[in-house]
C-alpha cells in the first residue's frame, strides 16, 4: 500500500530543499544577463579556470570530514553526535586552513612553474582557494540539518548564503564592474560573513572538550575519501588545464560560460540528492533493499526529468541568461547537463560503498579512473577540440561506475 503521510513528509522536504535552492538560483538566472554583459570572454575564462581547481583542493582542503559525519550518524546517541560534531567543527577550522595554505603554494608551482599558464594568477588563484576553508563549518551546519531532517533550517540558511552571493554578485560584478575579480570576490566574502556568524552562533561548542587524538580515526577513514575526490578533478576539471593551453581564449571562454550555465542543474540534483540521501544510508545500513531500489528510483528519474528539459530549451535557456551575447556556448552546455545524469549514477553507487563502510573503493575507483581518463582526454580534445573536453567530461563518470560495481561484485578480502 502507498503511505501517503511519508509522500507527504517527502514532498514537505523536497520543496523545502528546492526552495533553499531555487530562489537564489532565480535570483541569479534574473542576473545573469546584466553578469554577461559586464563580462568578456577572457573573465569567464579566468573564472572558468581558476576555480576548475577547487574540485581538486576542496576535498583535501575539507578532507571528506562531512561524508563520516553522514556514516555516524545513525550509529551514534545525542551526545555522541554532539561531541563529534564540535570535534569536526574544530577541525574544519584549524585543520582546514593549515591545508588551504599548503594547496596553495602547490598550486603557485604547478601553474607557474609546470602548466605557464597564460592567464594572470593574482589575485584570482588566491582568492579561489582561501573561499574554501572558510566554508567548512557551513557545510558541517548544512549537513547537520540534513540528517536531522531539519529541512526548514536547511532551507533559511541556505537562501542566507545563496541571496548574500546574489547580492555581492551584483554589487561587484554589475555595479563596480570588476569584472573575473569581483565574480571571485563575491563567494569568498560570503563564506567569510557565514563562517563568522556560525563562530558566533556556535561558541558553547569550544566548551566541549576533545582531544587531537580523536580526529585520528575520522582521517583515516576519510583520507581514501579525500584522496579519491581530490582526483575527481580529472572527471570535472581536467579539461579547462588541457583546454587552456590551447591558446584560444575566446573559445575557452564559451566553453566556460556552457559549463556555467550547466551547473545550474547541480541546484536541481543537489536538492534531490539532499532529500532522498539520508534515506539512501538508512536503507543501506538496515539492509533495506526494496526501500533502497525505491529511492534510487526515484532519485534518478527526477535527475533525468530535469536535464531532458534542460537540454531540450537549451537555445532559448543561453539566449535569455546572456542577454543574446554568449549563443556560441549552447553546444557546450548542451553536453554538459548529460553529466548530471552520469554524475548522479555515479554518487549513487559511491554512496552505497560509503555505507558499507568499504571507503577505500572510491579511492580504488577514483586512482583507476583518473589514469583512464588522464590517458583520453587528451585523445578526445586533440580529435574534437572543445568538444571533445565536454564529452569525455559526461564519459568519465560512467568509466567511474564500471569501476565501482566491479569492485563492489569481488570478494572483499581480494582487495583489502
Amino acid at each position: 500500500m502507498i503511505n501517503y503521510k511519508q509522500l507527504i513528509s517527502y514532498g514537505k522536504q523536497l520543496s523545502r530543499y528546492f526552495s533553499a535552492s531555487l530562489i537564489p538560483m532565480i535570483l541569479n538566472l534574473a542576473i545573469n544577463p546584466l553578469v554577461s554583459l559586464n563580462m568578456e570572454p577572457t573573465d569567464f575564462a579566468i573564472t572558468g579556470y581558476f576555480t576548475s581547481f577547487s574540485t581538486l583542493i576542496s576535498p583535501i582542503i575539507a578532507f571528506y570530514m562531512i561524508h563520516f559525519y553522514n556514516k555516524r550518524y545513525f550509529e551514534l546517541d545525542n551526545n555522541g553526535r554532539e561531541h563529534l560534531r564540535a570535534l569536526l567543527f574544530k577541525a574544519l577550522i584549524f585543520f582546514s586552513f593549515a591545508i588551504a595554505f599548503v594547496c596553495l603554494l602547490a598550486l603557485l608551482f604547478y601553474v607557474k612553474c609546470v602548466s605557464k599558464a597564460s592567464l594572470a594568477t593574482f589575485p584570482y588563484l588566491y582568492m579561489t582557494v582561501m573561499t574554501i576553508p572558510f566554508a567548512g563549518i557551513y557545510n558541517l551546519e548544512l549537513a547537520d540539518y540534513k540528517m536531522e531532517r531539519k529541512s526548514k533550517e536547511y532551507m533559511n540558511l541556505s537562501l542566507l548564503c545563496g541571496i548574500l552571493s546574489v547580492c555581492c554578485t551584483l554589487l561587484f560584478v554589475v555595479l563596480i564592474k570588476w569584472g573575473a575579480f569581483g565574480k571571485l570576490l563575491a563567494p569568498l566574502v560570503v563564506e567569510i560573513g557565514i563562517f563568522i556568524y556560525l563562530l558566533f552562533k556556535h561558541k558553547d561548542i569550544w566548551k566541549i572538550k576533545t582531544k587531537p587524538a580523536e580526529l585520528l580515526p575520522v582521517l583515516n577513514f576519510c583520507w581514501p575519501l579525500s584522496l579519491g575526490a581530490a582526483l575527481g578533478y580529472f572527471s570535472n576539471g581536467y579539461d579547462k588545464t588541457i583546454l587552456e593551453s590551447l591558446g584560444n581564449v575566446v573559445e575557452f571562454g564559451y566553453y566556460c560560460v556552457g559549463t556555467s550555465i550547466a551547473a545550474y542543474l547541480g541546484v536541481f540534483t543537489t536538492s534531490i540528492s539532499a532529500t532522498f540521501q539520508p534515506d539512501t544510508y538508512e536503507a543501506i545500513i538496515k539492509d533495506n533493499r526494496r526501500k533502497l531500489a525505491r529511492v534510487v528510483f526515484i532519485r534518478w528519474g527526477l535527475t533525468l526529468i530535469v536535464v531532458l528539459v534542460f537540454v531540450l530549451l537549451c537555445p532559448l535557456v543561453i539566449r535569455i541568461l546572456t542577454a543574446g551575447k554568449y549563443m556560441d556556448a549552447v553546444p557546450y552546455a548542451r553536453i554538459f547537463a548529460l553529466v548530471s545524469l552520469t554524475n548522479s549514477i555515479y554518487y549513487i553507487i559511491n554512496d552505497y560503498s560509503i555505507a558499507r563502510g568499504k571507503p577505500h573503493f572510491y579511492l580504488f575507483t577514483t586512482i583507476i579512473g583518473s589514469i583512464s581518463i588522464m590517458i583520453l582526454m587528451p585523445i578526445f580534445i586533440k580529435e574534437f577540440s572543445y568538444k571533445g573536453g565536454a564529452i569525455m567530461n559526461v564519459l568519465s563518470f560512467i568509466i567511474l561506475s564500471i569501476i565501482n560495481i566491479l569492485l563492489l561484485c569481488v570478494p572483499s578480502k581480494k582487495i583489502q
